[in-house]
């Protein structure tokens, strides 16, 4: 069992582990133990994770798919499992700060931002990527919510940015 990615929650407590083929681990920290597991990941690579400040966690997969997690030291319980709102695998995911909102990027013949529910996935907007080319890898909040930043990657031509949307990503950048 190969970890592809590992992300610790807010608290430093809890560790999920997502694996190439295999599903995701949660784990304690203190001890190492396993608090829980999902392994429905139909053989595809879990891709990137995210924690919110109570407890959610969310995971995007080669497969298409976001799993929306509740975690504790009690364990790891699905709450959503759905189809992401864009062409492309998942990428990048990062809460808002107030934990409302959940912003996934999308790469792999998608080039998209989109902006969701953070309890039921549901699409609330997505942000203006029309003049990208180069699909959004990386994905965050500024402190105060009100700026979505996200970087690209160019492999041809070298170039990198950060975009700043503002207005919680409904804005220009």
């Amino acid at each position: 069992l190969a970890a592809v990615i590992e992300c610790a929650d807010r608290d430093g407590q809890l560790l999920l582990a997502l694996t190439a083929n295999d599903g995701v681990r949660l784990h304690r920290v203190q001890d190492g133990s396993l608090a829980g597991e999902d392994r429905d990941f139909g053989k595809q690579t879990a891709y990137t994770a995210a924690f919110s400040r109570d407890g959610l966690a969310l995971v995007g997969s080669r497969d298409g798919l976001l799993r929306l997690y509740r975690t504790g030291p009690a364990g790891l319980e699905r709450i959503v499992k759905r189809p992401t709102h864009s062409r492309g695998s998942p990428h990048a995911a990062a809460f808002s700060p107030d934990g409302k909102k959940v912003a996934v990027t999308h790469i792999y013949s998608g080039n998209n931002i989109s902006i969701l529910d953070a309890t039921s996935l549901d699409l609330l907007y997505n942000a203006d990527t029309r003049t990208d080319k180069h699909g959004f890898i990386s994905v965050d909040w500024s402190s105060d919510g009100r700026t979505l930043l996200a970087g690209t990657s160019a492999y041809e031509e070298g170039n990198r940015f950060v975009r700043a949307y503002a207005d919680e990503g409904k804005g220009t950048f």
